[in-house]
C-alpha cells in the first residue's frame, strides 16, 4: 500500500474516532448526546420525524430523508461541504440504515441515517482518495475482493483470512447491509469503524 493510501486510512479512522453521532436539534439548538439523556433524545428524533415526515407514514422515504439530510446542518461540517445527498447516496443511506425496510428510516434508524451522511460529508476527500486506490477498475463500489485489500492494509498488509477468515469481511458486509457484498462509498466509513 502506498504512503498516500495509509495516510489517508489513518485520517479516516481518527475522524471517525468518539462519538460522532451528536447532530443538532431541531430550531437550531444544540441537542445533548445520547449519554445526557434518552428521553431528550428520543423527543428530538420525533421532532426530526414529525417535522419531515410529509406522507405521515411514521417513517421517512428517500425523499423526506434526503430534505432532512439537506437541511439540518452540523457545524463540524464545512458548509462548502454541504449539500443535499443524491438520489443513488439516499438509497445507500437507507439499505444501510434500515434494518427491515429498503424504502423509508423508522425513528429508530434516523440517526443511523445521519451518522452515515455526516460521517461521508467529513470524509469524502478521503474516502475518494481511498476509492482511487482500491477501486482500480472504478466501478464506484469496493468489491468483496477490492474491500479485503483495503482491510489488509488496515491489518498491517496481512490479509483477513490470515487473521480469521474470509467470514471476517462477509460479517462487516453484513454489517452494513450490503446485499451486493461490496462496499459503496457512504459505507465506507462505517465498515472501517467496524473492522
Amino acid at each position: 500500500m502506498s504512503a498516500f493510501a495509509t495516510a489517508a486510512t489513518m485520517a479516516l479512522e481518527h475522524r471517525n474516532t468518539g462519538g460522532e453521532r451528536r447532530f443538532k436539534a431541531v430550531q437550531g439548538k444544540a441537542s445533548p448526546t445520547r449519554n445526557s439523556g434518552q428521553d431528550t433524545h428520543c423527543l428530538e428524533l420525533r421532532l426530526l420525524l414529525d417535522r419531515y415526515d410529509k406522507d405521515r407514514s411514521g417513517t421517512l422515504n428517500a425523499k423526506e430523508l434526503s430534505d432532512l439530510l439537506e437541511n439540518e446542518r452540523d457545524d463540524s461540517i464545512s458548509p462548502k461541504l454541504a449539500r443535499r445527498p443524491t438520489d443513488d447516496e439516499v438509497k445507500c443511506i437507507i439499505r444501510t440504515a434500515a434494518a427491515q425496510n429498503n424504502d423509508a428510516v423508522n425513528i429508530c434508524e434516523i440517526d443511523n441515517a445521519i451518522y452515515l451522511w455526516r460521517s461521508y460529508l467529513r470524509n469524502q476527500d478521503i474516502v475518494d482518495a481511498l476509492f482511487f486506490v482500491y477501486d482500480t477498475k472504478q466501478k464506484a463500489f469496493l468489491d468483496f475482493h477490492d474491500f479485503k485489500r483495503y482491510l489488509a492494509s488496515l491489518n498491517g498488509g496481512l490479509d483477513p483470512q490470515v487473521s480469521g477468515t474470509d467470514a471476517d469481511v462477509n460479517a462487516i458486509l453484513d454489517a452494513v447491509h450490503s446485499n451486493e457484498r461490496s462496499i459503496e462509498k457512504i459505507q465506507l466509513t462505517l465498515a472501517t469503524t467496524l473492522w
